[in-house]
């Protein structure tokens, strides 16, 4: 199913394709390093693809028919993978903590046309904060 803009309506017009394979795999673990210490990976690999998908743009009616089939699914990118690290201080009934995470997502099509002008290209993205968590379960996190 693809959902694209109808200048027609000026709104958004849903259609189905006849057929389309996705299949992937996740791995996530988590080690435990210490009390104090814990790191983490999660990963995605997906491949997507419309096997048979015939097209018909509402805002282009002129190209009849648009042969879609074989190209990639849009919002999908191959592969997504997060690292993480956390670190605790134990320090009497209040605890700080440190957080740091990479997440990075290969390219990806943002339509169903496949267009490389229009893709989203691959990124990666870190995120890190430090948390002090009190005694009574109130947690201050920048």
């Amino acid at each position: 199913m693809t959902i694209s803009p109808d200048p027609v309506s000026n709104g958004l017009s849903v259609q189905n394709a006849a057929e389309v394979t996705a299949y992937g795999m996740g791995l996530d673990v988590a080690f435990q390093v210490t009390d104090r210490l814990n790191i983490r990976l999660d990963s995605l690999f997906v491949r997507s693809s419309f096997d048979e998908f015939r097209f018909i743009d509402a805002s282009r009616p002129i190209l009849g028919i648009i042969d879609l089939s074989g190209n990639d699914l849009p919002q999908s990118p191959s592969y997504k993978i997060t690292g993480g690290i956390s670190y605790n201080i134990p320090m009497g009934s209040n605890e700080p903590s440190f957080h740091l995470q990479a997440t990075t997502t290969d390219e990806f099509h943002t339509s169903q046309f496949n267009l490389d002008e229009m893709a989203a290209h691959s990124s990666t993205v870190v995120d890190a904060s430090v948390g002090y968590d009190m005694a009574n379960n109130f947690m201050v996190s920048l």
